[in-house]
């Protein structure tokens, strides 16, 4: 009596414990996978508290058989809400959660009706009543029903396994500690029933399983005392995680540290922040708006060993699913690219700055030397009159396109943007440029995101170039590319193969009296507006200027 009294208060503590975590798990029970564990606690400690009234009471075959048929409805269960749990927590086959729940749990309930009606058909054990002495006993033989169940039963408690196991395999080393103690109370549940099935512990014929999921529950109650198992999860794209060069920052609703990448190492200011809150790991103070997990870009700065670093932060909700609820923080860092913008701008000013001094120191002796040459024509030999006149006019000629191809590489910024007609813009250049008998062909059109003027001089001095080769009857056509961008082309003589790259170059020309910046000024503007552009033979062997945008 004392060691049925002892293995009974056994029974009762395994169930308390099983009982115990499922009431600490239900405060997280929209987390994935909590509910389908809630369920399994729930299902295991009724398991032992029947087992340990079975023991206390069972005083007849009749009433032992009584608490086998319940104890058997119970247990049935346990097995396949194992693996739904396992399934729901690892999320390895998401899509086929619903179907596998539906059939696991479907045969768990046949099993348990048959177990309960098994006096009117024996299908899950025969029982047959011996008379030993005093007191008769209870033989029971497995029936078919038994076996099947069994059979299923290890298949699912190791299925489960072999789930946490491939998540443990190819987990990070911060999200490790999870599945190997999920493993380790499965194990202690596999080892103890398995012992207790062939009489290798000291309780004898007694059954441990209860005995084991319930040692295997305060396992897993440690687990979600020291590593949070339901509070942090991998986030499930781990290659992408990996890989990703800026650092990364899973957080839950709670604000704490839910995922890092390798990335994030040497933004966080410890080696270890998974559960810890997101304002203690980094090296700033967060900002309310971003750390409340406002959806959206911010900017911040962050001192790092003394220097200032500016990132890029954009924050997006991790799932509508309310078992990953939290969001994703995405550190860019701007450093390098923001130093590099400064010194573009720099660069640009001083070039804006130059040209605007050259244009003005030189045109103001132009005009003077201009204005002379007029004066001197009327006496002097016109001959060379003309000479010094034609070379003043070059002189500002080069002047203003030095001054356009300094200002068309200027980087803008988006309220330099707008969104254009094609047709409207290259209809308006054309006006703008002697084309003597040329035609222009509007092929088809479209909108783009470009500063009007630039693209409009974009244009001139594309139509400027095809008329200065392909002659006065030249026929231009414009049109959209189904990439996106737009193309220009004539019937001139084209551009050979070989001299496709140069004819960008400034100061690069085929005409006596060219400057070499009308291409050099499309190219500029194409950079400006981060283009690119690329030369090939029109359908009827002309040149064909083609703009990606």
């Amino acid at each position: 009596m004392a060691n049925s009294t002892a293995y009974a208060l056994l029974y009762a503590l395994s169930g308390g414990v099983s009982l115990a975590v499922a009431t600490w798990v239900w405060s997280r029970r929209d987390q994935r996978g909590a509910r389908a564990f809630i369920a399994l606690l729930f299902a295991i400690a009724t398991w032992a508290f029947v087992d340990a009234l079975a023991i206390l009471t069972a005083s007849s075959p009749d009433s032992w058989l009584v608490w086998q048929k319940v104890r058997w409805s119970i247990a049935a269960f346990v097995p396949a809400l194992w693996f739904i749990f396992t399934l729901r927590y690892t999320d390895l086959y998401s899509r086929y959660v619903r179907p596998i729940t539906a059939v696991v749990l479907t045969e768990a309930a046949i099993v348990a009706g048959l177990t309960l009606t098994n006096a009117s058909h024996q299908l899950v054990w025969e029982a047959v009543t011996l008379q030993d002495g005093v007191a008769p006993t209870v033989e029971t033989t497995a029936g078919p029903v038994y076996i099947a169940h069994l059979t299923i039963a290890a298949a699912l408690v190791l299925g489960g396994m072999v789930l946490l196991l491939q998540v443990l395999v190819n987990a990070r080393n911060a999200h490790q500690s999870q599945p190997a103690l999920l493993l380790a109370g499965g194990s202690l549940a596999v080892v103890l029933s398995a012992g207790s099935t062939f009489g290798t512990f000291p309780l004898g014929s007694a059954d441990v399983t209860a005995l084991g999921f319930g040692l295997g529950s305060g396992l897993i109650g440690w687990a979600l005392y020291r590593h949070q198992l339901f509070d942090i999860y991998p986030v499930e794209t781990d290659t992408v995680m990996t890989a990703m060069r800026d650092a990364v920052i899973a957080v839950n609703d709670e604000r704490l540290v839910t995922d890092t990448n390798p990335a994030a190492d040497g933004l966080l200011t410890t080696a270890e922040p998974l559960g810890t809150p997101l304002s203690e790991v980094l090296p700033t103070e967060p900002e309310d708006a971003w750390f409340c997990g406002e959806p959206g870009t911010h900017e911040l700065t962050i001192d790092e060993d003394g220097e200032q670093r500016y990132y890029v932060l954009d924050v997006t909700p991790l799932h509508d699913d309310p078992a990953q609820r939290g969001h994703l923080l995405i550190f860019r860092d701007e450093t390098t690219r923001r130093k590099q913008r400064r010194e573009l701008e720099r660069q640009s000013e001083h070039m804006e700055q130059f040209a605007s001094t050259v244009s003005h120191d030189l045109r103001n002796p132009l005009t003077v030397a201009e204005s002379g040459i007029e004066l001197v024509g009327r006496e002097a030999d016109t001959d060379r009159v003309e000479i010094v006149a034609e070379s003043l006019d070059r002189m500002r000629t080069i002047i203003d396109e030095s001054l356009s191809f300094a200002r068309s590489g200027q980087r803008m910024d988006e309220g330099d943007l707008w969104e254009v007609e094609l047709e409207h813009v290259a209809t308006a250049a054309w006006e703008h440029v002697d084309t003597a008998d040329a035609t222009l062909e509007i092929e088809s059109s479209s909108t783009v995101l470009a500063n009007e003027e630039r693209l409009t001089r974009l244009f001139e001095n594309l139509f400027r170039n095809s008329v200065e080769h392909g002659g006065d009857t030249a026929t231009i056509r414009v049109g959209t590319l189904d990439s996106g961008g737009f193309y220009v082309a004539d019937d001139g003589p084209g551009i050979p193969e070989a001299k496709r790259e140069e004819i960008f170059e400034r100061g690069f020309t085929t005409e006596d009296d060219g400057t070499g910046f009308g291409l050099a000024i499309v190219d500029a503007i194409v950079g400006a507006h981060d283009w690119s552009i690329t030369v090939t033979d029109s359908e009827t062997g002309g040149a064909r200027f083609e703009v990606e945008t």
